[in-house]
């Protein structure tokens, strides 16, 4: 292995820009420290590039840039460099977060300036292994350059975690985004920030009897359905089990955060109770 000096890198801590770099390159780093009359020592480090923080061009800053970002609850407006670094990191604010479900479709819409042609493509890290990088994360795009504002729909995976996870979204001057190559385009002109998606299960909403679902009159019986943040029954209640006394068809809608729902129903018939006659002789 050969090590080739990193001009200025002599801070400590110390932060490196290493353009060219690509996901999963595997990175040798060797560190020298040097002090009066003592001899050089030397500390190896081996790591593997999982993610990329790109920097973009800010000789472009009033023309190559993202300037709305849409989906779901999230409707950010932003200015290049508005929040300062190579990534505008809007994770966690309030503007830059938003409840998605298991299973759901969301409608994404992503703007760039009027001036020049844009790429356009988003990611969400569904696993939550801090890489964009697997299969069916590319959940927007690549969108040939373009002017303007480019709609998708994004399809929220049930296989995804029930976590907060990063979506990260990217355009490029004249070009395709990338999320595995550490440079945008040709021309080093774009932009990319990111932003929080919190993944909610769908709950389950099946409805389990206490009992036959068929029974005589003057009894009753519990219907419990699944768990949840908030329960509304067709007869009026917010529990998750009521009890029934009459026959009738009796439906539930469960959620979870997010506006995560689903819904059952089942029918209970009540029979007469029986008359029991006596004769005298």
């Amino acid at each position: 292995i050969t090590f080739s000096d990193i001009t200025g890198a002599t801070a400590n801590p110390q932060g490196l820009v290493m353009p060219g770099s690509a996901v999963n390159d595997t990175i040798y780093i060797r560190a020298k420290v040097s002090g009066p009359g003592c001899s050089d020592v030397f500390s190896n480090a081996v790591m593997t590039i999982i993610d990329c923080a790109t920097p973009y061009n800010n000789g472009s800053a009033s023309d190559d840039f993202i300037n709305n970002v849409q989906f779901n609850t999230i409707n950010n407006s932003s200015t290049i460099d508005s929040l300062g670094g190579n990534v505008q990191d809007f994770k966690g604010t309030p503007g830059g977060t938003t409840n998605v479900c298991k299973g759901m479709s969301y409608v994404m819409t992503v703007s760039t300036d009027s001036a020049w042609t844009e790429g356009k493509a988003a990611w969400i890290d569904f696993n939550n292994n801090g890489s964009y990088n697997d299969p069916g994360e590319l959940v927007f795009g690549p969108t040939p350059s373009s002017i303007g504002a480019v709609t998708d729909t994004v399809l929220i995976p049930i296989t995804a975690v029930s976590d907060t996870v990063k979506m990260r979204v990217i355009c490029v001057y004249a070009d395709t985004p990338d999320v595995n190559t550490c440079f945008i385009g040709p021309y080093g002109f774009g932009e990319i920030e990111e932003y929080t998606v919190i993944i909610n299960p769908t709950p389950d909403a099946t409805i389990t009897a206490g009992g036959p679902l068929t029974f005589c009159q003057g009894g009753s019986l519990t219907l419990t359905t699944g768990t949840g943040s908030s329960y509304s029954w067709s007869t009026g209640a917010t529990t998750q089990s009521i009890s029934v006394s009459t026959a009738g068809n009796f439906a539930v809608t469960v959620s979870n955060p997010g506006n995560c729902s689903s819904s059952d129903t089942v029918s209970v018939t009540v029979k007469p109770s029986p008359v029991a006659t006596t004769n005298v002789n």
